[in-house]
């Protein structure tokens, strides 16, 4: 299954966009954030988070667009 999602730093602010796709995990910083030069694939997301601080939107206890719908 592909998707994607946006991984965030302690101030809630979005740094990273995260593409999934098969078993690999294409990770993308944001322009004008501390991880702009961020551009790699990796294969476990929880070590990459755990590398840099981040966090799921459902970690941080924001409401997923899904949710909304």
């Amino acid at each position: 299954m592909n998707y994607l999602f946006n991984l965030f730093n302690d101030r809630k602010e979005p740094v990273v966009t995260v593409y999934k796709k098969e078993s690999l995990y294409f990770v993308k910083g944001l322009n004008g954030t501390q991880l702009e030069y961020v551009n790699t694939k990796v294969d476990d997301i929880e070590t990459f988070k755990l590398s840099f601080n981040l966090h799921h939107a459902e970690e941080l206890g924001q409401v997923d667009l899904f949710e909304l719908l």
